[in-house]
Formats: structure tokens, C-alpha cells, sequence
């Protein structure tokens, strides 16, 4: 939930716990809401990628309440 300056959008890591085998696929949802009365976009840009993690969609809006 964004509502402040001190809250995250995105989590600083995501525990992907034991649910990935090697061979496997595995997805994390992250939900993003707003309680601001705006839109506003986001967009992800990965610092160092790995070919073996995928981060969609990479941009987008996020609707106000």
C-alpha cells in the first residue's frame, strides 16, 4: 500500500523460500495499491540481470483510490 514517502513500493527482497526447484518454474506476486486520490506510473528497471529471473511487467499504472 503507498500512502506516504516512508512507504515501499517494491520490497527490498523477495523470499522465494524452498518452493523452487532446480528445473522448475516458480512465481511471486508482488500487489501494488495506491490510497492516494491519483495515478501514477512505475516502471522496473533491473540494475544487473540474470537469465534466469524474469520481472513482468515492467512498467505499468497504478490507479487511485
Amino acid at each position: 500500500m503507498i500512502n506516504s514517502k516512508k512507504d515501499e513500493l517494491i520490497p527490498k527482497s523477495i523470499d522465494m523460500g524452498r518452493g523452487c526447484r532446480v528445473g522448475q518454474t516458480y512465481t511471486k506476486v508482488v500487489k501494488i495499491d495506491s490510497n492516494c486520490p491519483i495515478n501514477f506510473e512505475y516502471e522496473i528497471k533491473e540494475v544487473k540481470p540474470h537469465p534466469d529471473i524474469r520481472v513482468t511487467p515492467t512498467s505499468g499504472d497504478i490507479i487511485g483510490n
